[in-house]
C-alpha cells in the first residue's frame, strides 16, 4: 500500500520540477511517520490484548481460589461454634454437679481445640505484585484490602495471641488432668477421659481454661465471619470485573 502511494506522490511531484524533490522529501517523511503511527498502533494494541488476557486471567484464579476456601472456612466457623458450645456444657455440667458418662470425653476434647479461618493468599498475593490498578471498581480493591491486609492480619495476631496461652499455660496445666490430650488433632473422634472427674469439676484452674479459651474463640469467631462474608462479596465483585474485561 505505501509504495503505491509513493510511487503515485513521485508522478505527482515530477509534473512541477522546480517543487519536485522538496515535494518528494515531505512526502517520504509523511509516509514514515504513518508508518510509524501505523506500526505504533497495531503494537499498543497487541500490548493492550496480552495485558487484558493476563489480567482477567488473574481475576479468574483469584474468584476460583475464594471459591475453593468458602466450604471449608465455613465448616471452621461451624466448628468453633460447637468448641464454644462444649465449653459452655462443662461449665454447666460443673455446676450443676452432674455425674461423669462418656460422652463428656468428647466434650473436653471439643472445647480445647480451635480451627482457624482457611483463606489462602497467593492469587491476591499475584495481583499485588501485578498491581491493582487494573481493577477499575475502587470498592473492588478496597474490599480485596481489607480481607488480605486487615482481616485475615487480625485473625493472625489473634491466633498468635491464643497459641501463646495454650503453649505455655493450657498445656500444661491439663496434662495431669487427663489419660490423654487431643489438641490439634481436628479429629471428629478425639476424646479426652478426665483422670479423676469428680476433683476436675472443682478444678478452678480447668474452669478458667475453659472460660478463657470461649473469650479467645468468641473474639477469634466475630472476625473470622466478617471475612467470610467478605469472601462471598467480593466473588460478585470479582465476577463483575471479569465480565468488564470480557467486553
Amino acid at each position: 500500500m505505501i509504495p503505491f502511494f509513493r510511487k503515485l506522490r513521485k508522478q505527482q511531484a515530477d509534473d512541477n520540477k522546480p517543487l519536485k524533490y522538496l515535494r518528494y522529501a515531505i512526502g517520504e517523511i509523511v509516509l514514515v511517520v504513518i508508518g510509524i503511527l501505523i506500526a505504533l498502533s497495531i503494537n499498543n494494541w497487541n500490548e493492550y490484548r496480552k495485558s487484558n488476557l493476563l489480567e482477567l486471567k488473574l481475576l479468574e484464579e483469584l474468584k476460583s481460589s475464594i471459591i475453593a476456601d468458602l466450604p471449608l472456612d465455613n465448616l471452621n466457623i461451624v466448628r468453633n461454634e460447637d468448641a464454644i458450645n462444649s465449653s459452655k456444657l462443662l461449665l454447666d455440667y460443673f455446676k450443676s454437679t452432674l455425674p461423669y458418662n462418656d460422652s463428656l470425653d468428647f466434650h473436653f476434647a471439643k472445647a480445647l481445640n480451635r480451627y482457624l479461618a482457611f483463606v489462602k493468599p497467593d492469587s491476591y498475593q499475584n495481583i499485588k505484585n501485578y498491581g491493582l490498578d487494573f481493577i477499575s471498581n475502587d470498592t473492588t480493591k478496597h474490599e480485596l484490602s481489607l480481607l488480605f491486609e486487615r482481616n485475615l492480619n487480625w485473625l493472625d495476631m489473634l491466633d498468635e495471641r491464643t497459641s501463646l496461652y495454650e503453649n505455655n499455660i493450657m498445656i500444661a496445666k491439663i496434662g495431669s488432668l487427663f489419660e490423654s490430650v487431643s489438641i490439634h488433632t481436628y479429629s471428629k473422634d478425639d476424646k479426652m477421659k478426665p483422670l479423676d472427674y469428680e476433683s476436675l469439676k472443682h478444678n478452678e484452674e480447668f474452669k478458667s481454661i475453659l472460660k478463657v479459651m470461649i473469650n479467645y474463640r468468641e473474639q477469634y469467631l466475630h472476625f473470622h465471619k466478617v471475612v467470610y462474608a467478605r469472601m462471598k462479596k467480593l466473588i460478585e465483585m470479582i465476577d463483575h470485573e471479569i465480565q468488564l474485561k470480557k467486553k
